[in-house]
C-alpha cells in the first residue's frame, strides 16, 4: 500500500493507533476480539481520560455509562466483566457502540456493524447510530457493510461502492439497490454481494474518504 491518510487537514499516515484516537477517529472491528483480565469499564474510563483535558469523575462516568447500557439494551453487568468474554457475536457488536457512545469520536468507521446481528439487535443498533448522530451533528460517519438490512434504519447521505480497493461509483441510498452493469469484467448485479462492499457516509469527510482510497 502506498498514499497518505489526511484528517482535518493533518497528515495522520504515520500516528500511532492511540495518536489517532486522541484525534477524534474511532474505528469499529468487524470482529470484535475478547480480551480476558481488562474490564469494560477499566477500558472505557482509561480511553476516556486519555482523550480528556480533565480527568473524568466516577460519577460522570457511571452516569453516562448507565445511560448508553440501557440505549442499547445490554445487561448491566458487562460493563464489570472482561471486554466481550464469553459474549455473543451480537453483544460484542453492541459493545462496539457502546465504546462510540462514551468515546463521542468525530469520525466513526464502523465496519460491518451489522452482521451477526438479529433483527431485534440490528434495529437497537441503528437507532443508536442515529441518536449519535442527532445528538452529535458534526461528527462524520463511514459504514461498511455488504447487506441491505441497515438501510431500513439507517438513511446514509452518501453511498459508495468499491471494487478491487477503489470507490468506483457514488449515489445516494436509492443507488444501493439498482443494478450498475459491468466495471472493468466484472459482472456488478447489484451492490450487496460478499464480494463487494458498500460504504455509507454521514455527513462531510468524503473527499478524505476518496483520497484515502484511491491514493
Amino acid at each position: 500500500l502506498s498514499g497518505s491518510i489526511f484528517f482535518n487537514s493533518e497528515d495522520i499516515t504515520n500516528l500511532e493507533v492511540d495518536e489517532r484516537s486522541r484525534k477524534g477517529i474511532f474505528l469499529s472491528m468487524q470482529n470484535p476480539i475478547s480480551i480476558e483480565g481488562v474490564t469494560n469499564s477499566e477500558f472505557l474510563r482509561t480511553a476516556l481520560n486519555a482523550r480528556s483535558e480533565e480527568t473524568v469523575s466516577l460519577f460522570d462516568f457511571i452516569k453516562v455509562v448507565e445511560s448508553s447500557v440501557k440505549d442499547l439494551e445490554i445487561k448491566n453487568n458487562i460493563i464489570h466483566k472482561s471486554i466481550n468474554d464469553g459474549s455473543s457475536g451480537g453483544e460484542r457488536k453492541k459493545n462496539e457502540v457502546l465504546q462510540m457512545k462514551i468515546l463521542k469520536p468525530s469520525f466513526v468507521i464502523l465496519d460491518e456493524v451489522d452482521s451477526g446481528l438479529d433483527v431485534d439487535s440490528l434495529r437497537i443498533v441503528s437507532e443508536n447510530i442515529n441518536k449519535y448522530k442527532l445528538e452529535n451533528p458534526n461528527t462524520s460517519i463511514l459504514i461498511i457493510t455488504h447487506y441491505p438490512r441497515i438501510l431500513e434504519y439507517i438513511e446514509p447521505d452518501y453511498v459508495h461502492m468499491m471494487v478491487g480497493g477503489k470507490i468506483v461509483k457514488t449515489g445516494n441510498k436509492d443507488f444501493a439497490y439498482v443494478s450498475v452493469g459491468f466495471y472493468n469484467g466484472i459482472d456488478i448485479k447489484y451492490y450487496f454481494n460478499e464480494s463487494i462492499p458498500v460504504i455509507y457516509l454521514f455527513n462531510g469527510y468524503a473527499h478524505i474518504i476518496k483520497s484515502l482510497l484511491y491514493d
